[in-house]
C-alpha cells in the first residue's frame, strides 16, 4: 500500500503545483511554489521537473515556472467557447475566404506561441497547422509579431534564448523594427523552406493577447500576393471590437 500513496501523493502535489502556477499572472519563482504548497524546496523541484518536462509547465530564462504549451493546448481544446476563440472566428473565416489559404490563431505561453484555432485553405495543396502546435516566439513571423510587442525586458530576455541557440539575433532585431513600423510580418521561407506567412498581432490594452497568421506554398502566396490582399485583410480584421490589431494600412512589404 505505500507506493500506492506515495503516488497519490505524488500526483495531488503536481495538481496542486498546476493550479498555483495558472493562477498566478507572472511566472513563480521555485521558493514561491514551495512556501505555497508547504513543501520543501528540493521536493518541489522534482515536481517541477516532471511537470516541465510534459510541457505542463515551462521554465523561464530566469529559472520561473509559468504555464507550458501542453497546458495551453489541452484548455484550446476543452475550453471551445472561450471569448478570444468566438471573436476572432468570424476574422479566421473571412481571411479564409478572401486569401483560400490557411488562418490560424495563436497565443502566447511563456516563450513559445500555441496554435489554438485553425482554418484550412480549400486547396488540395496547403499549409496545415495542428491545434497545439507550439514554437519559440523568435521562430517564424507568428512569434516574431508577438515578440514585437512584449515589454522590452521580457523581449530582452528571449532574445538572449534565441542567441543562445544559434539564432541571428541581429536580423530579428530588424525583423522587430520591421513590425513595430508596419504592424504585421510577411516573409517566405522564414521558418519554413517554400510556406509564406503573413502575421499580425491582437492587442487589448496595447498588451499583446494574440496572433494571426495567413500561410500557405510559397509560390501561391507569395510576398506579391500578400501585398495584393493587404487591404482587404485590414478591412476584414475590423470585425474585432473587444480587440485592435497591430496591422497599418497598407505600405510596400519588403522581400
Amino acid at each position: 500500500m505505500q507506493p500506492s500513496r506515495q503516488g497519490t501523493q505524488t500526483a495531488t502535489r503536481s495538481l496542486g503545483m498546476l493550479f498555483v502556477v495558472a493562477a498566478s499572472p507572472d511566472p513563480l519563482a521555485l521558493r514561491d511554489i514551495a512556501a505555497t504548497m508547504g513543501i520543501a524546496k528540493s521536493a518541489a523541484q522534482r515536481l517541477l521537473g516532471e511537470l516541465v518536462r510534459q510541457s505542463l509547465l515551462m521554465r523561464t530564462p530566469d529559472n520561473r515556472y509559468g504555464v507550458g504549451p501542453s497546458l495551453v493546448a489541452l484548455a484550446a481544446q476543452v475550453l471551445q467557447d472561450d471569448a478570444l476563440r468566438v471573436a476572432a472566428r468570424p476574422v479566421l473565416d473571412a481571411l479564409v475566404e478572401r486569401t483560400s489559404e490557411t488562418v490560424s490563431l495563436y497565443i502566447r505561453s511563456v516563450n513559445q506561441r500555441v496554435c489554438i484555432d485553425s482554418r484550412e485553405s480549400p486547396h488540395p495543396i496547403r499549409r496545415a497547422v495542428p491545434l497545439g502546435r507550439t514554437s519559440p516566439l523568435f521562430v517564424g513571423p507568428t512569434g516574431k509579431v508577438i515578440l514585437a510587442y512584449l515589454p522590452a525586458t521580457e523581449r530582452e530576455a528571449i532574445l538572449a534564448e534565441a542567441e543562445a541557440a544559434g539564432e541571428n539575433v541581429s536580423l530579428i532585431r530588424s525583423q522587430l523594427g520591421q513590425i513595430a513600423e508596419n504592424g504585421y510580418m510577411a516573409a517566405v521561407g522564414d521558418r519554413i523552406p517554400g510556406v509564406g506567412g503573413l502575421s499580425f498581432a491582437l492587442l487589448k490594452d496595447r498588451v499583446v493577447i494574440a496572433a494571426i497568421t495567413v500561410s500557405g506554398p510559397a509560390d501561391r502566396w507569395s510576398v506579391a500576393s500578400m501585398q495584393a490582399a493587404l487591404p482587404g485583410i485590414v478591412e476584414d480584421t475590423q470585425v474585432l471590437r473587444s480587440w485592435s490589431t497591430s496591422l497599418k494600412r497598407p505600405q510596400r512589404i519588403a522581400s
